[in-house]
């Protein structure tokens, strides 16, 4: 009997040190065999202390125990391995850079709680967000400016942060201050968030999820499989443009959303429409801007046929939207022309912004132009060296805006 009770505390011994002294994340295989050694361990201690030396242990017995302590002690490790992984995995860490440390005091909110801790080694700004304060449909970036002036509040979706809950991955945005947008480096640089989302629009999409996707009867997630584009219906369409202008916030959300999941070749109904209806149509001409970004924000290889099925008064349109004064409305033109990359709007964006009296105007008409001069012609751009000339007379006295008119060479 001692000599069992000598073994079986010797296995237990050599397997609890081969689980925390040796490697404490012992994982796998070794992990059920240091078990199992354990368990042969427990069991020889059990039979021995049940009356049974080693001479006359009743091997049927012996091997009953040993079972019975293995499978104990794996159900307890899996018990415990859900438990450390479902605790493990309830947060997204993640960083955000481009943020000006000297301009702004940045600070990430969900509600009243505040997850975030900034790094100022490496110019970022961290994040640990749990998803117990993940309460609300968006979390706040707020950028308190050093200087005391108005604070920029940048919203995020929290759909954005929970397909990093998994702990698979980091978050890794970045902040476009002249956009006022946050941008997914993970994803093409697709905006997922911005000071401007228009009544609620939430542009994040979020990963696909395989078990998710079982479950709801679509084993194959064939239904994120892209889609050819069709026309909306007319009749819809038609009544969704209509529902654009409606004093109800909602109604306009889900016009723009309909209108958004159009395609190419519904872009000069909705233009028509704002042409059709030249006065106290602020709403109108947000909802169509809105709408015409969130296509390119879902597929920026739609930006050619956009540009070819638009006028080149469709194009002076939306080149003017950036310059009527409301701040919305010049994010989402400026950054819908700026997408689109278009050699005849950018074209027509530099000319009005050679006639600006609105510097924030003028930076976001050159801005939105930077693509579409990449894609001018010698001819195109030889056109437009005058008004390049007298824009770098304007913004002789703006470094910033004057940095910008630099790239057009």
């Amino acid at each position: 009997m001692a000599f069992a009770v000598f073994v079986g505390l010797a296995f237990v011994g050599a397997a609890l040190a081969g689980l925390f002294l040796v490697d404490g994340n012992v994982e796998g295989l070794p992990k059920l065999f240091l078990m199992l050694v354990m368990a042969t361990g427990i069991a020889l201690i059990v039979v021995a202390f049940g009356g049974r030396g080693v001479v006359k242990l009743n091997s049927a017995a012996f091997a009953g125990a040993t079972a019975t302590m293995f499978a104990i002690l794996a159900f307890g490790n899996w018990m415990l391995e859900r438990d450390q992984s479902s605790k493990r995995h309830s947060f997204a860490a993640g960083q955000i850079s481009g943020i000006d440390w000297d301009r702004f005091a940045p600070l990430l909110k969900f509600g009243d709680y505040a997850p975030s801790y900034l790094d100022r080694t490496s110019d970022e700004f961290r994040f640990v967000s749990f998803e117990t304060n993940m309460t609300r449909a968006e979390a706040t970036l707020l950028l308190s400016p050093r200087d005391g002036s108005e604070t920029p509040s940048i919203r995020i979706p929290v759909a954005c942060f929970r397909p990093y809950l998994d702990g698979s991955e980091e978050i890794d945005w970045e902040f476009d201050a002249i956009r006022r947008l946050i941008l997914d480096k993970r994803d093409d640089r697709k905006a997922i968030g911005g000071e401007a989302m228009a009544d609620g629009v939430a542009p994040c999409r979020t990963k696909i999820n395989a078990s998710a996707a079982v479950f709801s009867g679509d084993p194959f997630g064939l239904e994120a499989r892209a889609q050819p584009l069709l026309p909306l219906n007319t009749a819809e369409r038609d009544k969704a443009l209509a529902e654009l202008s409606s004093d109800d916030a909602e109604v306009r959300r889900t016009a723009r959303d309909f209108l958004a999941s159009g395609s190419p070749q519904d872009v000069p109904a909705f233009l028509a429409y704002v042409h059709a209806h030249p006065v106290n149509n602020y709403r109108l001409k947000l909802g169509v801007a809105v709408a015409l970004t969130e296509m390119l924000r879902r597929d920026k290889g739609l930006r050619d046929d956009i540009a070819k099925a638009m006028t080149s008064a469709d194009k002076a349109l939306l080149v003017d939207f950036i310059g009527q004064g409301d701040r919305t409305l010049r994010i989402y033109a400026t950054e819908f022309l700026f997408d689109l990359a278009d050699a005849e709007a950018a074209g027509v964006a530099l000319q009005r912004a050679a006639a600006a009296n609105d510097e924030e105007a003028l930076f976001s008409w050159l801005f939105s132009a930077q693509d579409g001069w990449a894609r001018m012609t010698a001819d195109q751009r030889a056109a437009l060296n005058p008004t390049l000339a007298q824009l770098r007379a304007i913004t002789r006295n703006a470094p910033k805006t004057a940095a910008l008119l630099d790239r057009f060479k």
